[in-house]
C-alpha cells in the first residue's frame, strides 16, 4: 500500500487534489491500483489532520518502533570517542608513556630527549642526567 494523489478539474477550471490510499492488485494478468481510502482533499489535510493521521499510523510500524529505540541507544559523541582512541592508540604505539617517564625518573635534559629508544633497555643512559 500507498498514498497517491488524484487531481480532478472542476467545471470552472478549478482544480482540487485528493489523497489515496491504494495497494497494488493483479488482474487477469495486469497490475490495478485498487483505492483502499479516500482521505480527503489534500488542501483541508495540510491544516494539520494529516499529521495528525500520520503520528498515529506510525505507532502501528514495527519499523518506526525499532528506529526509536535504537535512537535511544545511539552515541552522541562519536566524534570524541573517535579522537580519544586514536591519540590513546598512538600514544601507546609511539611509547610515550615510557619516555615520560624516563624523562621524569632520570631528570633528562629535554633536549637531548630526541635520542632515547623506548625500544632499547630501560636503563638508557644516552644523556646524563644534569
Amino acid at each position: 500500500m500507498y498514498a497517491r494523489t488524484k487531481t480532478f478539474t472542476n467545471k470552472d477550471g478549478s482544480k482540487r487534489t485528493y489523497v489515496q490510499i491504494v495497494e497494488a492488485v493483479r488482474e487477469h494478468g495486469k497490475v490495478r491500483q485498487k483505492v483502499v481510502a479516500n482521505l480527503g482533499r489534500i488542501d483541508e489535510l495540510q491544516k494539520g489532520s494529516l499529521d495528525r493521521l500520520i503520528a498515529s499510523l506510525a505507532k502501528f510500524s514495527k519499523t518506526k518502533w525499532i528506529q526509536a529505540e535504537a535512537d535511544k541507544l545511539m552515541v552522541h559523541s562519536a566524534k570524541e570517542w573517535g579522537l580519544d582512541l586514536i591519540f590513546r592508540h598512538l600514544w601507546e604505539q609511539l611509547g610515550l608513556d615510557f619516555i615520560l617517564k624516563l624523562l621524569i625518573v632520570n631528570r633528562i635534559d629535554p633536549l637531548c630527549a630526541n635520542k632515547i629508544d623506548p625500544l632499547e633497555n630501560k636503563n638508557n643512559q644516552h644523556c646524563s642526567p644534569p
